[in-house]
């Protein structure tokens, strides 16, 4: 596997090539409950057009797709990215098609991610991925305000919860490599979008059909964070892994 962190962010030099994946802080930071803004939105939408990310506080999710960023609060619906709002946490790319996959369905998200590992250029690739699809069942959250301090299992005990059915949406988001953390989320982190932002978040689960999968791939990772060398050297416990995957994959009621 090539190397996942191809250079550190200087802000004060601070620059991105056209093909790699920028991240601001890693998901470490989230883990020990720091949800203080890092980079705003502004800055970030200069790094890309594409991604997926949250806000001070966990206040919500970000999903960008074609130019457009997207703020979805605890009721499900989005708006506009305010440029001066701030990330702890956010990854985005300008996306470029390198690998296109149609799939008829239905079938369930776990099949569409198979899909995608078989045709991967490498096993364990860093990639950005597109899902456009009809959602015939679909399972989203939004994370709600928390404080700095209160642990990130129990912030997502509070997220608000989203089941619906027969939707036309995208899934944008990122497979990174299985030894990512504590940098970044190790597989697939994928934020949802309907109806050009009517409703959207992060996205556990979907049955799906009329699928169109768009791949980027890529082989660096910008990151931009104070201890992003220090997390990538330390590595993750077990029992922080548990967590993330906990956080990541597990619908809360």
């Amino acid at each position: 596997m090539k190397p996942l962190v191809h250079h550190l962010h200087d802000y004060l030099k601070g620059r991105c090539t056209p093909d790699e994946v920028f991240q601001v802080e890693t998901i470490g930071r989230l883990l020990d409950a720091d949800y203080s803004g890092a980079m705003t939105y502004g800055e970030i939408m200069r790094h890309g057009d594409f991604g997926l990310g949250t806000f001070s506080g966990l206040d919500g999710e970000m999903a960008a797709v074609d130019g457009k960023f997207y703020r979805f609060g605890p009721d499900g619906t989005g708006k506009p990215v305010d440029p001066a709002s701030q990330a702890p946490f956010a990854v985005v790319k300008h996306f470029n098609t390198d690998i296109t996959i149609k799939l008829d369905g239905p079938c369930d998200l776990e099949t569409v991610q198979a899909t995608i590992d078989q045709n991967l250029p490498e096993r364990d690739a860093l990639c950005a991925v597109k899902i456009s699809a009809c959602f015939e069942d679909l399972q989203f959250r939004v994370m709600r305000r928390q404080s700095d301090g209160t642990d990130l299992d129990t912030a997502s005990q509070s997220q608000a919860e989203f089941h619906e059915k027969g939707l036309d949406g995208v899934l944008v988001g990122f497979r990174f490599p299985g030894d990512s953390a504590p940098v970044g989320v190790p597989g697939y982190h994928l934020h949802l979008i309907i109806e050009d932002g009517r409703l959207g978040g992060h996205c556990h689960g979907a049955v799906l059909r009329d699928i169109t999968i768009e791949i980027d791939d890529t082989d660096h990772l910008h990151l931009a964070a104070d201890d992003g060398m220090t997390r990538l050297t330390a590595g993750m416990s077990a029992d922080d892994r548990a967590r993330l995957d906990r956080v990541e994959r597990e619908r809360r009621t």
